[in-house]
């Protein structure tokens, strides 16, 4: 409706101004005092003045505002693009504000949570003295005084002859401010806005407009936070998503049947810094040979996406030159170190087994292989040991070795009589329902979202 009415105040001049223009003449010929020439003076008068009437009210017009609402749009759209972040478009609406209430100075105190200190995020008014990366000291009494978003402190107020109400103006004048107006998003404190250099008392409609301000201020500051989370967290995502392709494509896939040899493969990624990684492979160095590795990795995403294959091709590469598990874990130990490829202690399981049953088992600061004979399940306990260990058995016929990470191993420690009751209940069923009996043997709140879940079961076969 304002709008309207400001739309259509102008042409209203306009027809007032000639109607008043007309019924003068109109007056003057009736009372006889002019004859036709007057009237005709009277319309050339009209046709002259009315383009100066005209070009002065456009003038006025476009000094309050623009010719067009698009070239408004336009204007905002330009200041928005003109804005590169958060920070300056605070910078850019406080200047406004100080002009806006004719103040030249004025200062914008933060407070970082992070890092537990206040500092001066931004100062108005090149003539004095900048201060750069100035930190205020958190015992500061201006903090203790202030409790909440209506605390404002007016230095004109306060008496210097209390002790108290003293020192607070000490501290104002240190910043030289008149008014401190607190910066609060619900509960938590944010930062103080510091007005200085005043001519005159500020009214209460521009202690309320600072109030406004200081409010969006801290929206702006959370909105701020949470977008740079957001940000954050969808480039975590895509890191994820690009280091679990990259890892798939060099895990094996999760059954392999060679011979006598049937081994199966439970793996689910859960964790983003600490992973468990597998391989199982063929010898080529002896077609008589199946080769198994389990290993623990600690690191971001994109580290780990670049040691795992390097492990597990320096394991293949050993496993060909005829080398033991033992022999195998100590070299790649031995070469990690040797070319500074990892920082961590690799935690590592790897077994070789042949098509007649002899298996040979080395673990370094790795959870055990259990071993299920028929009749009874045990742990190997000589390769439990932080140290490097070799352990020889020999499988017969429907005997099985589980391997796993730390959630799932810890488990069967503690539910051994399940465990045992599960694998003679399945020995008769498929190796792929073994895994699956044992998978859901796990109850949900027994796994850890800080490791991955990796369950190996493997078997001899006729």
């Amino acid at each position: 409706m304002k709008r309207i009415i400001q739309n259509l105040f102008v042409p209203s001049i306009h027809v007032v101004f000639i109607g008043i223009i007309f019924v003068t003449t109109w007056g003057v010929h009736i009372a006889g005092y002019a004859g036709h020439a007057f009237i005709l003076f009277m319309v050339l008068l009209t046709v002259t003045l009315l383009p100066l009437f005209t070009y002065l009210s456009h003038r006025i017009e476009t000094q309050v505002s623009p010719v067009r609402y698009m070239d408004l749009y336009i204007q905002a759209v330009d200041s928005i693009l003109a804005i590169e972040s958060f920070d300056e478009m605070i910078k850019s609406i406080f200047d406004q504000i100080l002009n806006c209430i004719h103040v030249r100075y004025g200062l914008l105190l933060f407070y970082y949570h992070d890092r537990d200190e206040y500092t001066i995020f931004y100062q108005k008014d090149k003539r004095k003295k900048v201060i750069r990366r100035a930190n205020i000291e958190n015992d500061n009494i201006l903090f203790k005084v202030i409790r909440g978003a209506d605390d404002v402190i007016i230095k004109s107020q306060m008496n210097e002859n209390i002790h108290f109400e003293r020192a607070i103006i000490h501290e104002i004048e240190k910043l030289d401010g008149e008014v401190i107006i607190p910066i609060y998003f619900h509960d938590i404190f944010l930062g103080l806005i510091v007005i200085g250099d005043l001519k005159r008392k500020l009214s209460q409609r521009e202690i309320m407009l600072l109030k406004a301000f200081a409010s969006k201020i801290a929206t702006l500051t959370v909105n701020g936070f949470f977008f740079k989370e957001i940000v954050k967290k969808k480039e975590l995502e895509k890191e994820y998503e690009l280091a679990l392709r990259i890892q798939q494509r060099f895990l094996p896939t999760n059954s392999l049947r060679y011979g006598t040899i049937n081994i199966n493969v439970h793996h689910q990624s859960r964790s983003l810094r600490s992973r468990e990684f597998f391989d199982m492979f063929v010898n080529q160095g002896d077609f008589d040979d199946v080769r198994i590795s389990s290993f623990h990795m600690l690191g971001s995403l994109a580290l780990v996406s670049l040691h795992m294959p390097s492990v597990q091709s320096l394991l293949q590469s050993y496993a060909r030159m005829h080398l033991t598990p033992l022999q195998c874990i100590k070299k790649l130990q031995k070469t990690i170190r040797d070319k500074e490829i990892m920082d961590e202690d690799l935690s590592v399981c790897h077994a070789m087994i042949t098509q007649g049953g002899e298996m040979q088992v080395s673990c370094h600061n790795y959870y055990s292989p259990w071993v299920y004979t028929g009749k009874k399940v045990k742990r190997l306990k000589k390769v439990q040991s932080k140290e490097n260990t070799n352990e020889k058995l020999r499988l017969k016929e429907g005997d099985m070795v589980i391997m796993g990470c730390r959630p799932f191993m810890e488990y069967l420690d503690e539910k051994s009589g399940e465990f045992l009751e599960l694998l003679k209940k399945k020995e008769s069923q498929s190796i792929e329902k073994i895994t699956r009996g044992l998978v859901d043997m796990m109850p949900i709140d027994s796994t850890d979202d800080a490791f991955d879940n990796l369950l190996i079961v493997l078997r001899v076969e006729g």
